[in-house]
């Protein structure tokens, strides 16, 4: 019981703030109530009302509500013209030319509201799609540096043409810049140890004590270099 009372008041709310933010639209009572309860179905605080007014999703609701109006105004009008048509055939007059109706400027009205929401619509979705590229982005970058494959220069470019499509998350992500990762790694490395052991340029070993003395004492029978003084 207490739980249907809190929804109700949660949708009266959601209602008003709708007619407030939205009211030069002119959406109809019908429209509100159906945007109302589709929203109350993830507004759990009151707090949460504004920010779910500003999401991309509510303007798809307000948009099609609209568009729902602006088809029955002009059925209505079809069927009114058509009567006013048929009366007229029924009744004709003696004026050969009668002049036209004049644009409806509510057709105009309509067109121009749906015009604004779809750009609304539009920059919301491109904020969205922003805000979680950002984030996805960062959760590579995380994911890279706990499985080891942290060499800056690599990351850098195989970061530098990130992308999100629609279905992508972070682990198909993540997988996919691993494989990136360690597709550049050993084009540049190669197949050993990355980097090389000893770096690029390996250190020479120092040479073995009796390997160095047999070799002094070979150059000495040649007489290369003297013999030591007995």
């Amino acid at each position: 019981m207490f739980n249907k009372f809190f929804n109700n008041q949660m949708k009266a709310k959601i209602s008003n703030a709708l007619r407030t933010k939205f009211q030069r639209f002119g959406l109809s009572n019908e429209a509100v109530d159906r945007i109302a309860s589709a929203l109350e179905k993830t507004v759990t605080a009151e707090s949460d009302i504004e920010n779910a007014l500003a999401e991309a999703s509510t303007m798809t609701l307000i948009a099609e509500e609209l568009q729902k109006s602006a088809d029955a105004e002009r059925r209505t009008r079809s069927n009114l013209q058509k009567s006013f048509d048929d009366y007229k055939k029924a009744h004709p007059t003696d004026d050969p030319n009668p002049t036209p109706p004049a644009p409806d400027k509510k057709d105009d009205e309509s067109s121009a509201i749906l015009k604004e929401l779809a750009a609304l619509k539009a920059r919301l979705d491109a904020r969205d799609a922003s805000a979680r590229s950002d984030e996805l982005r960062s959760k590579v970058l995380d994911g890279l540096k706990a499985s080891g494959r942290d060499d800056a220069a690599i990351t850098n470019i195989i970061m530098r043409g990130f992308t999100v499509g629609k279905d992508d998350t972070a682990d198909t992500l993540i997988a996919r810049y691993k494989d990136s990762y360690d597709s550049d790694y050993k084009m540049i490395h190669g197949d050993g140890a990355v980097p090389p052991v000893g770096g690029f340029f390996p250190k020479r070993e120092s040479p073995d004590k009796n390997e160095f003395a047999g070799a002094v004492n070979r150059l000495k029978e040649k007489g290369v270099l003297p013999k030591d003084k007995q």
